[in-house]
C-alpha cells in the first residue's frame, strides 16, 4: 500500500488534535495559504500522531514505505530525503568520515560536499574530471585517474564523484568501484540528476557497485522540491544505522508528510508500467528534437549520456549570447550557460511543444546569422592549493575585502554559483588571479570572504 493511501485511511479515523501543526488542517486556515495550497493539501501535512511513523526511528508505515520503494529500485536500502540530495550528501559524509579522515573528491561537486568537508572535519584531495575545451564543460572522471590517485595519495578512505554530471556525462561507475573494493575505499557517487535515467535502462550507480548514490526526484522525476532519495547497495560499507543516525542528525525533527508521500508517489508511478511508458515517451520527444535540429546550419549537440540534458552550442554564438537571445526574444529560458555552449533540462513536465517551440527558435536564429562580437570570459577549475582545512577555515574569523585586493589571500567562503553550485572558491583556498577574473567578470562578486 503506498503511503498516499495509508494517511487516507488514517485520515478517516481522525482524532481531535491538540498538536502541530497548528493549522490541524481542516481548522482555521490563513486565507493565502488555502488559495495556493488548499485545504486538501494542508490535511495531509501531518505530525508523527499515534498510527503514523517518525522518519528518524521509522517502524510503521515510513519504514514500509522506504522499504517497497528500495525494492522498487533494486537496491537493499533506501532513505526518504525531504530536505534535497544536498541533505544526503552531507549525511552519506558524517556516517562514514571523521576528522582528518582522507577523502578524494571530484572538482567539480556540488557544494553540499564542501559542506560535508567543513562538518566531517575531513582532509580533502583533489581528482580532475576530463574537460572539453569544445564545449566548455567538465566530463567524466576516468577509471585510470581515479586508480592513480589512489596510488598517489595514500590512506584516502571515501571517493565522491559526481555522475551523471550537470552536462549529462557518466563516469565508468562500474570500474571505479571495482577500484575502490580492491583498496577498501568507500565509492559516494551523487547521482542528483540521474534520477530519470534508471527508469529507461534499469540500473543506477549503486548497482553498479557504488556504496552510496543520492538521486533528486524533483530535478527530472516529476515530484515537488526539494524531494528526494538515498541509495545503498548490498555490501556497502557504510552502516544503515550510521546512515539514519546522520541523517537525523541534519534533519528536521518536524518532517513533511506531503513531501515523503510525493517521493513514494514518485517511485511508485515511475516504477509502474504507465510511468515507464511516460519516460520512453519523453526519450522519443528528446531524440526526435534532436534529429529535427541536428540539420540546422552552425549547430551541434554534444552526445551525453544522460537523456534528460540537452547541450547545444551554435558556432557563432557564445553560449552566453545564445541564452541571451533565446530568453529575451523567445521567452524560453535555459538551465545553464557557458562561453561555449548552452544546457537544457528536461524532466516529466518537458511536452512535445516545449521541445517544438525550442527547435523553432534555434531555426529562427540559425536564419537571421547572429554572431557574437566579442569573446566571453572563460573559467577553467583548477586543483585547489589550500593553507588550512575547509573546517578550520569555516570557523576562522573573516573580514570582507574588495575582489581586486584578494590575490593571495585565504578564502573564508565557498563561492559558488546556482546553478550549478560548483564551488569556484572553497574556504581556506588560496585565491588567485584566474579566481578574481571569473567573479569580477562572470559573477558580478566585488567582495569576498577572507580569513583574518
Amino acid at each position: 500500500m503506498s503511503l498516499y493511501s495509508e494517511i487516507k485511511n488514517f485520515l478517516k479515523y481522525k482524532k481531535t488534535m491538540f498538536t502541530t501543526p497548528s493549522h490541524d488542517g481542516t481548522g482555521f486556515v490563513i486565507p493565502d495559504y488555502e488559495n495556493f495550497l488548499g485545504r486538501k493539501f494542508l490535511s495531509y501535512d501531518l505530525s508523527e500522531y499515534d498510527g503514523l511513523d517518525n522518519l528518524s526511528s521509522p517502524s510503521g508505515i515510513i519504514k514500509s514505505a522506504q522499504e517497497n520503494c528500495a525494492a522498487l529500485l533494486n537496491v537493499s536500502r533506501l532513505f526518504f530525503l525531504i530536505n534535497g540530495s544536498s541533505s544526503g550528501i552531507v549525511a552519506s559524509m558524517l556516517s562514514c568520515l571523521k576528522k582528518d579522515d582522507r577523502v578524494l573528491i571530484a572538482r567539480n561537486c556540488h557544494k553540499s560536499v564542501y559542506n560535508g568537508l567543513v562538518l566531517t572535519g575531513a582532509k580533502p584531495y583533489w581528482i580532475m574530471p576530463e574537460l572539453s575545451d569544445e564545449w566548455g564543460i567538465y566530463g567524466k572522471i576516468t577509471s585510470e585517474a581515479v586508480k592513480d590517485a589512489l596510488n598517489k595519495y595514500s590512506k584516502i578512505k571515501v571517493l565522491i564523484i559526481t555522475s551523471p554530471t550537470y552536462n549529462g556525462i557518466c563516469s565508468d561507475i562500474p570500474k571505479i568501484s571495482e577500484i575502490c573494493r580492491k583498496s577498501g575505499v568507500i565509492l559516494i557517487v551523487d547521482e542528483a540528476h540521474g534520477g530519470l535515467r534508471q527508469f529507461l535502462y534499469s540500473s543506477n550507480a549503486v548497482l553498479q557497485g557504488a556504496h552510496i548514490s543520492v538521486q533528486s526526484l524533483h530535478k527530472t522525476c516529476g515530484a515537488p522540491n526539494p524531494c528526494a532519495v538515498l541509495l545503498m547497495g548490498e555490501n556497502s560499507l557504510i552502516s544503515p544505522a550510521d546512515v539514519q543516525n546522520s541523517l537525523n542528525l541534519i534533519n528536521t525533527t518536524s518532517p513533511s508528510y506531503p513531501l515523503m508521500m510525493a517521493v513514494d508517489s514518485s517511485l511508485r508511478f515511475l516504477s509502474s508500467k504507465n510511468g515507464k511508458e511516460k519516460v520512453k515517451e519523453l526519450f522519443s520527444n528528446i531524440e526526435n528534437f534532436k534529429k529535427n535540429i541536428s540539420s540546422v546550419p552552425d549547430i551541434k549537440i554534444l552526445q551525453n549520456d544522460d537523456f534528460t540534458k540537452i547541450v547545444v552550442k551554435m558556432d557563432n554564438l557564445t553560449g552566453y549570447d545564445l541564452s541571451e537571445i533565446l530568453y529575451d526574444d523567445f521567452d524560453i529560458e535555459d538551465e545553464l550557460s557557458n562561453e561555449k555552449s548552452v544546457m537544457f533540462l528536461c524532466g516529466l513536465g518537458t511536452s512535445k511543444f516545449k521541445l517544438k517551440k525550442l527547435e523553432k527558435a534555434f531555426k529562427k536564429i540559425s536564419e537571421r546569422n547572429e554572431k557574437s562580437f566579442k569573446t566571453a570570459n572563460s573559467y577553467r577549475f583548477t586543483l585547489p592549493e589550500t593553507r588550512i582545512s575547509p573546517k578550520d577555515a569555516f570557523c576562522s574569523d573573516l573580514k570582507f575585502i574588495d575582489v581586486s585586493k584578494s590575490s593571495g589571500k585565504t578564502c573564508g567562503e565557498v563561492v559558488s554559483q546556482c546553478p550549478p553550485e560548483v564551488p569556484v572558491l572553497l574556504p581556506g583556498e588560496i585565491i588567485r588571479e584566474c579566481h578574481i577574473s571569473y567573479m569580477l567578470n562572470r559573477m558580478n562578486k566585488t567582495s569576498v570572504g577572507i580569513i583574518r
